[in-house]
């Protein structure tokens, strides 16, 4: 879905030229991804949570590696969508484990965009490495 909204310090920017394009939910053809949000920054979470439901994906969240893994064993996902920097652990560990256990998509998201950011992210299989701020557009999973 390539809506054209932006995060950016955990608020949602809908341009207004685009807000009608913005506020369709997926096509009929599409069908709603089931999304492990990890996210240990309560506002960003719950932005994201919001837009991902609004545009009809199942979206379940979670804060710590610890909480997300849990939520792997007893649940089915399409796609884990996680901040790196967690408390416990980061998202690396929480995707790499996630992949072990289902056929999932994992994207990472993070503050930091170093090379040696991206390198990892591409050697642990993931979709996309966002650093912040980002858009549906630079996930090639939406």
């Amino acid at each position: 879905m390539n809506a054209p909204f932006l995060i950016k310090n955990s608020q949602a920017y809908y341009p207004e030229r685009h807000e009608r394009e913005a506020r369709i939910p997926i096509r009929g053809d599409e069908k709603p991804l089931r999304i492990l949000l990890v996210e240990d920054h309560s506002e960003t979470r719950r932005a994201l949570s919001r837009l991902l439901s609004y545009f009809g994906h199942e979206v379940s969240v979670a804060d710590s590696t610890q909480s997300a893994l849990e939520f792997v064993d007893a649940k089915k996902f399409d796609v884990v969508l996680s901040d790196i920097g967690l408390p416990d652990g980061t998202g690396y560990d929480v995707i790499s484990n996630a992949k072990q256990k289902q056929k999932l998509k994992g994207v990472a998201l993070t503050a930091f965009g170093t090379e040696a950011d991206i390198r990892r992210s591409k050697e642990e299989g993931l979709i996309s490495t966002s650093s912040s701020p980002w858009t549906f557009r630079s996930c090639a999973l939406f």
